[in-house]
């Protein structure tokens, strides 16, 4: 039998996500009893109170490093954070950037960055959202504090497909920080500078010691060809290997 009268049966864990913003009521619904004879009844629902407190206001603001990179390379985006609180124990953040870019994968797909120590006693996950952005979470289970309050968290891998041609914007937004009793609060979003430094080929013409050409030429442009040698008594046949249209 269920011992007693009155009081306590059970206590349930329920976790609020960190979007949860509206009040409201849940309830306890079809609910039935059953005795040692088995016969059983129904009992009234139980409407289930649900305030959703305000976060806390910490003093907190993002920093991102600006991304200089070459098609088809990689290049550092460094994540900082300066927080007057010092019982910060996580915080998560969208990360979007231009066409062309990504967060590095390694050849097991993994995504490719490193903590600082600041966060070297905590866990990170990566997602990809479906909008092509990248849901970036930091979290301790144990509730450790980030340490110090200010500098480098961590550094994300960035690559430039060999299409990217056009600088332009990044993003950190919808950030998030919580603290050791669970207290939530947002942060401003960061804009990131994105420059595409565009790749170069060195093109150069020459017909044994005699250079006749020799420019710097950005990857997809149309290759410079000379004015044709002259020689007496011979007739100039042509460049080889053959001159490309544009350099690839």
């Amino acid at each position: 039998v269920i011992t007693g009268s009155s009081g306590e049966l059970m206590s349930i864990s329920v976790t609020a996500d960190w979007t949860a913003s509206t009040s409201g009521n849940s309830t306890l619904s079809n609910i039935r009893i059953t005795d040692v004879s088995s016969i059983t009844s129904s009992c009234s629902d139980v409407p289930i109170d649900v305030t959703i407190l305000n976060v806390h206001p910490h003093d907190a603001t993002f920093t991102a490093s600006k991304i200089e990179i070459t098609p088809g390379q990689t290049a550092p985006l460094v994540i900082g954070m300066n927080n007057p609180d010092t019982n910060l124990s996580g915080f998560q953040f969208e990360l979007y950037l231009p066409e062309g870019l990504s967060v590095t994968t390694n050849t097991n797909g993994q995504f490719v960055y490193t903590q600082s120590g600041r966060i070297a006693n905590h866990d990170v996950n990566f997602r990809v959202l479906d909008d092509g952005s990248y849901l970036v979470l930091v979290y301790s289970m144990d509730a450790n504090v980030i340490t110090g309050s200010s500098g480098e968290l961590m550094s994300i891998s960035v690559t430039a497909d060999e299409t990217a041609s056009t600088s332009g914007n990044g993003t950190l937004s919808n950030i998030r920080i919580t603290d050791v009793s669970s207290s939530t609060s947002s942060c401003n979003d960061v804009t990131i500078d994105v420059t595409i430094v565009p790749k170069f080929h060195y093109v150069t013409f020459k017909y044994g010691e005699t250079v006749y050409l020799h420019e710097q030429v950005a990857y997809g442009a149309v290759v410079p060809v000379p004015e044709d040698p002259m020689l007496k008594g011979h007739t100039f046949a042509g460049w080889s290997p053959d001159v490309p249209e544009t350099t690839t």
